[in-house]
């Protein structure tokens, strides 16, 4: 009950609606151990990171870096390829920027997918979806993450992409 009461202190009380601490105590204990479990689960993931805005880019591989120890970043979509290739066994998920300069994210994707066919795409967009990448949504190929997106956002859409492998 102590965990309860710690509770109630840092967040201001709980409404039990009717429901005995225990069973309280017992909804809290097991969000947080789903949390802990995504975050786990992820852990062992590698990810690429690909945005041409530095801080949007800084920013993803902070948040990124707190939930798995390998995070790669590329400001550019010949680097990306370049980080694939090289760490290819390492990365298991790439967040592409739809919009990147010389090439467009769907195209990028594209090459990623023939480098390695399993590698899981997220596109991020400050606009919305674009035909291109619709036609990757529609088939499977990828999801889509609106930007901006919180820390919570981004591991919940990645765990539910990884967690689709079969």
């Amino acid at each position: 009950m102590a965990d309860i009461n710690s509770i109630e202190t840092c967040y201001g009380g709980l409404s039990n609606h009717g429901l005995p601490q225990v069973a309280i105590w017992l909804m809290v204990f097991i969000g947080l151990r789903q949390i802990e479990m995504d975050s786990t689960y992820i852990k062992k993931q590698g990810i690429l990171i690909v945005d041409d805005e530095e801080i949007i880019l800084k920013l993803g591989q902070k948040m990124l870096s707190s939930i798995t120890k390998k995070v790669f970043a590329s400001n550019s979509a010949e680097g990306a390829i370049k980080i694939l290739k090289d760490k290819i066994d390492k990365i298991d998920l790439a967040i592409i920027d739809v919009v990147l300069p010389n090439m467009e994210g769907t195209y990028l994707a594209q090459l990623m997918l023939d480098i390695k066919p399993d590698l899981k795409i997220l596109f991020s967009s400050g606009y919305g979806s674009t035909e291109a990448m619709q036609a990757f949504l529609d088939d499977g190929r990828a999801n889509f993450i609106p930007k901006p997106f919180t820390r919570e956002e981004v591991v919940e859409k990645i765990n539910s992409i990884l967690s689709n492998v079969p």
